[in-house]
């Protein structure tokens, strides 16, 4: 699993008016208080970030830790993270599990801590997307000549622009209408 703790530290609010609290700065009772609703969790130092919101009967909690996020209906690995946006008081992330996008409804105590989490989200979304693209080897193409080389480039380049342009739909930036179209017009130059 992929650590997140850096993205964690610099992007999740710490302030306690939100009832937010990140690494260092979090007090030994809201630790307490994420280990006992979360049995998942095995020690106090896996907890990096914690929100919690409303009162015994009506409130919850999100617990982030290196590689996972958990609340009170379940808990998802960050680096499966697809989409993130606010419906109110509620963050709604796609999850990529088992090959399918599944959703999941996180509550929070406010709008602004909702878009908090969504701004966080993205950020673990755009560093897992730029591993992936950094990791992505570049084929060899020394056996091949100055012309077919240039189109065996072309078309490495359209494809990945067409994995990107996919991911963008995945994400709910382009609808499958705009995809399909782009696709057709990087497919046309090839």
């Amino acid at each position: 699993m992929k650590d997140f703790e850096s993205i964690i530290l610099r992007k999740f609010p710490n302030d306690n008016r939100l009832d937010c609290w990140v690494k260092p700065h979090m007090p030994s009772n809201v630790v307490g208080k994420a280990l006992g609703h979360f049995t998942a969790i095995n020690s106090p130092t896996d907890v990096i970030a914690f929100h919690s919101f409303g009162n015994m009967f009506t409130g919850g909690s999100i617990v982030i830790t290196k590689s996972f996020c958990y609340y009170e209906k379940n808990m998802f690995p960050l680096e499966e993270l697809k989409t993130a946006s606010v419906q109110g008081k509620i963050v709604v992330v796609g999850v990529n599990q088992g090959g399918k996008l599944l959703q999941h409804n996180l509550k929070t105590g406010s709008e602004q801590v909702a878009k908090f989490f969504v701004d966080f989200f993205d950020a673990v979304i755009s560093d897992v997307h730029k591993t992936e693209v950094e990791t992505t080897e570049k084929p060899d193409y020394s056996k091949f000549n100055g012309s077919s080389l240039d189109w065996l480039e072309l078309r490495d380049e359209v494809m990945r622009t067409i994995d990107l342009l996919y991911q963008k739909y995945e994400d709910g930036k382009l609808t499958m209408l705009e995809f399909e179209a782009k696709k057709a017009d990087l497919l046309a130059r090839l």
